[in-house]
């Protein structure tokens, strides 16, 4: 992975609290079946061992999830173009060459972390994300290898 460039820590901080945001809502599951058991004095034991099961289980996920996709997300802008690799059970390698790169590029703040954003290089196929970048890095990006392509700030 020689010339690839990783994230910093804000881009798996901001992976974890989506992480546990999504988390949360599976654990409405259990806490449903936990009300249910309370009524069911035969099977609360039972409910209540799968139920703490279940919950560890989804924050354990959620965590290593978080991580293992941010260690693996990479990329790398040279002359010839633009290459993501992410991905851990399928792993994914997109390759943008620059002269298919339109003369629009979007920027996409995040709504939680003020200091994240995305980059999107439009194509007339498909659009190739560099993901959860600072927003330091991106002006930094886009000044050395973009100079006098419109950019637009999306929402």
């Amino acid at each position: 992975m020689n010339g690839y460039i990783k994230n910093d820590k804000s881009a798996l901080n901001y992976r974890l609290t989506v992480m546990s945001f999504l988390c949360l809502l599976l654990l409405i599951v259990p806490v449903i079946l936990i009300i249910i058991a309370h009524n069911l004095s035969a099977f609360a034991g039972l409910i209540y061992i799968i139920c703490s099961i279940f919950i560890l289980v989804i924050i354990t996920f959620t965590i290593i999830n978080a991580y293992i996709s941010y260690k693996i997300y990479c990329y790398r802008i040279d002359d010839k173009g633009i290459e993501i690799i992410r991905g851990f059970i399928y792993k994914k390698h997109i390759y943008q060459p620059r002269n298919k790169i339109k003369q629009i590029i979007k920027i996409n703040k995040k709504i939680i972390y003020k200091n994240l954003c995305d980059i999107i290089f439009v194509n007339d196929a498909y659009n190739v994300i560099i993901r959860n970048i600072t927003l330091e890095k991106a002006d930094e990006i886009l000044k050395e290898n973009f100079e006098g392509v419109y950019y637009n700030e999306g929402v």
